[in-house]
């Protein structure tokens, strides 16, 4: 009966040294997925700014698109101007819609 008794003993805690191994490696396999589950948290917020920078990019350049659009359409009324007047006139309607607020401000690089 001793011999029994000793062979359960010992495989109860072998059964306990195997639980207490799997309870380990769970316990880093949590950790792990808790750092994969930040970086990926970190990754969203990453793409999210790029993504909105991207956007504004986009939305910059077409502005300077439509502004170099507009001051080509100047330029040519100006230049097809004949007279004085005209080229008086075209200025004044520029510095009109700039005061209004309907031409963005314009910084050349000269």
């Amino acid at each position: 009966m001793d011999f029994i008794s000793t062979i359960l003993g010992v495989l109860f805690a072998a059964l306990l040294v195997l639980l207490g191994i799997e309870k380990n490696k769970n316990k880093k396999k949590t950790q792990i997925i808790l750092k994969q589950e930040q970086q990926l948290i970190k990754k969203t917020q990453q793409n999210d700014v790029y993504e909105k920078h991207h956007d504004v990019v986009e939305q910059v350049i077409e502005e300077e698109k439509e502004s170099d659009k507009q001051q080509k359409k100047e330029e040519e009324e100006i230049e097809n101007a004949q007279t004085d007047e005209e080229v008086i006139e075209n200025g004044n309607a520029i510095i009109d819609d700039w005061n209004a607020g309907k031409l963005p401000e314009r910084t050349d690089p000269e």
